[in-house]
């Protein structure tokens, strides 16, 4: 419910109208598959990768939620990718130079996009009482209150975005959710509310 209030809110910012459709849109993009080399990530080489989302940009339609980054020699890496420092690093180096990345991502798993999003989350340590901070793992300080501005900010952007693209009401109100639920935007918010219940 949290999402929809969020989405409806942004749609209130933009003077936007919105009236829910019976029927659901099918989501039967193909994909856009980039395998990122092992190699290219160490050396936080995006050029080759930006062409190809670039040429995603070009298209007029059936763009979005079409891309999904492979990232090759990391199978056997059993951390998510954002608690590996050099996939974090690359994928906030794409996403400074394509601040609508998240327009074109699938979720192809279930927390795909929502891992490549924590990689732009910086930890709050806050919280900590001082004598406490130097013993804390900083990848273990990110929890909702940290991510929800970061999730919050991208909405916007894709709001932005799809309007720039003429998409109708009803397809950035479902842009904007499929993400909220990628993201896991509402478990941040409950989780958060819980913390500060203590």
């Amino acid at each position: 419910m949290k999402a929809l209030n969020f989405t409806l809110s942004l749609f209130k910012k933009y003077n936007m109208d919105f009236k829910l459709s019976e029927a659901q849109q099918d989501d039967l993009h193909k994909a856009t598959i980039i395998k990122v080399s092992h190699q290219d990530v160490q050396r936080g080489h995006i050029e080759s990768y930006l062409k190809k989302i670039h040429s995603l940009e070009k298209k007029k339609k059936n763009t979005v939620t079409t891309l999904i980054i492979i990232f090759e020699g990391y199978e056997d890496v059993h951390l998510k990718i954002f608690n590996v420092p050099e996939l974090k690093q690359w994928i906030r180096k794409l996403y400074i130079v394509k601040p609508n990345l998240f327009y074109y991502l699938r979720n192809h798993s279930d927390h795909y996009v929502h891992d490549i999003l924590m990689c732009l989350v910086e930890a709050n340590p806050s919280f900590l009482p001082t004598q406490f901070k130097k013993y804390a793992n900083p990848s273990l300080l990110v929890h909702g209150a940290d991510a929800i501005p970061t999730i919050e900010k991208i909405a916007d952007k894709l709001v932005q975005f799809s309007i720039k693209r003429k998409h109708s009401s009803q397809e950035i109100f479902s842009i904007v959710i499929n993400f909220l639920a990628a993201t896991e935007y509402e478990g941040h918010v409950e989780g958060n509310k819980i913390r500060l219940e203590y």
